[in-house]
């Protein structure tokens, strides 16, 4: 069974692909619509964010964090948000173990963030076609260790190399 250190990191590394995505923008980056009809990257990260308090409140939790504000968008602000949310994990699962409901949720966030990774990723390189990620195969790491939790458990750990 999976622990709940491995749940929280996890988590962790799945919103760490959006974190790689996003890092290094500026404000008019995050407002940028290089994509005819499609969103920002403020507004997918704020997307991921919205996901995570709308998963928390299905389970009748209130989340101790929000969508930041369009005028105040900076990469420090969005990365405070997610921090938060990493948090505030921490506390439900210190609280209330490792309930089926809770877990269903938080599985699903870590997928919708990995979803949500690679269409941040794409709007980056429609405004920036020579941008890699500071830290790459983050999207990777993730579903390495997704698929090492299903194969030897307890004993997954990320891949960091």
């Amino acid at each position: 069974m999976v622990t709940k250190e491995q749940w929280l990191e996890l988590h962790r590394v799945c919103l760490d692909t959006v974190r790689s995505a996003i890092r290094g923008l500026a404000r008019e980056g995050l407002a940028a619509k290089p994509l005819p009809h499609d969103d920002s990257i403020g507004e997918q990260a704020n997307h991921v964010i919205g996901a995570e308090g709308y998963w928390l409140r299905e389970v009748h939790i209130e989340p101790a964090f929000g969508r930041v504000e369009s005028q105040g968008w900076t990469e420090a602000k969005f990365l405070d948000e997610f921090a938060k949310i990493e948090r505030q994990y921490e506390r439900i699962l210190d609280e209330k173990g490792l309930d089926h409901d809770i877990l269903s949720g938080l599985s699903r966030v870590c997928q919708h963030a990995l979803y949500h990774h690679a269409r941040i990723v794409t709007l980056r390189w429609a405004m920036e076609p020579e941008w890699k990620p500071a830290e790459p195969l983050r999207w990777e790491r993730a579903v390495d260790f997704i698929t090492d939790l299903l194969l030897v458990g307890q004993e997954a750990k990320p891949r960091y190399d």
